[in-house]
């Protein structure tokens, strides 16, 4: 059911199959994690329910204390969560090829080296530093969440999971970091500053900060419309928001 593949310094990398993944390792979430997208879990889901190809590579952190072993997953959560899922639905029993997993394990490691091993992984697609940071304010976690997700619910047609969302859409990635950079050094309300967010939707609806004459021959104007979703026709539209 394991089979070891290599080992290297404190890294061991073993092939699993996916069904005793969770029996074997109590896993955790390492603390500095983006919560799971739900959509992006949900089409893995659906990818391995078909036999599809998925990146079938889950990274472990084996942290001990005195008295006991964690296991964290810092790389690969949205592929834990569908596969548990999957589990969970017993809905593995219908595909017809078991996928197998690509575990690989740090072993006794210190915080600064899975920091290390996240960053390296993540270089070519950066995660906010909501993530990344050991921030000391909390509240500041809380509220970039909060704001997020009032976004993804008002306007979740527009939510894309590509990594580079075109527009009139969205990456909650490049979202998150972009309220993440407004309000890291002011202390407001959270939910007053998702008010002034829509309030500068309806101006870049009647064109003011926004040239809409620019988009108004394209094909993807009339899904702003159709959602009165105006946002994401700007790179970054925090720029325009006075707090």
């Amino acid at each position: 059911m394991k089979k070891k593949l290599y080992e290297r310094n404190k890294e061991s990398v073993f092939l699993i199959d996916s069904k005793i993944l969770h029996k074997e390792y109590p896993i955790q979430n390492w603390k500095y994690n983006r919560p799971p997208d739900k959509q992006r879990v949900k089409e893995i889901k659906n990818i391995i329910s078909n036999n599809g190809f998925f990146d079938n590579r889950i990274y472990l952190a084996e942290i001990k204390t005195d008295t006991s072993i964690h296991y964290y997953c810092y790389d690969g959560n949205h592929r834990r969560e569908a596969i548990k899922e999957l589990c969970e639905e017993n809905s593995l029993l219908e595909v017809q090829t078991m996928p197998e997993l690509v575990i690989s394990i740090i072993q006794n490691a210190s915080e600064e080296e899975v920091k290390e091993n996240f960053k390296n992984l993540n270089k070519g697609c950066p995660v906010p530093e909501l993530y990344t940071e050991n921030l000391s304010n909390k509240e500041i976690k809380n509220n970039v969440e909060y704001i997020v997700n009032k976004i993804i619910t008002k306007f979740k047609n527009h939510k894309s999971s590509s990594k580079h969302a075109r527009r009139p859409n969205f990456n909650k990635d490049t979202l998150t970091q972009n309220i993440f950079e407004k309000i890291k050094d002011k202390n407001i309300d959270k939910d007053e500053f998702y008010e002034s967010i829509l309030k500068l939707n309806k101006k870049y609806s009647l064109g003011v900060h926004l040239d809409l004459t620019k988009f108004q021959n394209k094909k993807y104007f009339k899904k702003c419309q159709e959602n009165n979703c105006y946002l994401f026709l700007k790179k970054d539209f925090t720029e325009d928001i006075e707090i």
